[in-house]
């Protein structure tokens, strides 16, 4: 949603008095663009700081794999034998209800 709305700031900026939905400046300054162009670079970071983290537990090949996937598809890969595991424990973080 950041990085849609910095865009449109980017466009209503870029078009002056053809993409106005509102009133507004007619005319983009170098200070605008540039807080523009933060705010993108703002969301982008966000939507980069989200990881999915995929715990494998592979008793065939007695291996134990952290993965760490971001959604620009950046993965992240720590493995360790299992007999250097000693102690596992799953901790639910969160509330119950609807």
């Amino acid at each position: 949603m950041i990085v849609a709305m910095s865009l449109y700031l980017i466009y209503h900026l870029a078009l002056g008095q053809y993409g106005v939905l509102f009133d507004g400046y007619r005319e983009g300054h170098w200070w605008q663009y540039f807080f523009s162009v933060l705010i993108m670079l703002f969301g982008v970071y966000f939507m980069n700081a989200g990881k999915v983290e995929t715990l494998v537990l592979d008793k065939n090949s007695g291996v134990l794999s952290q993965i760490k996937t971001s959604i620009f598809c950046q993965k992240k890969k720590a493995e360790w034998a299992l007999d250097q595991v000693r102690n596992i424990r799953i901790y639910k973080r969160g509330h119950d209800g609807v």
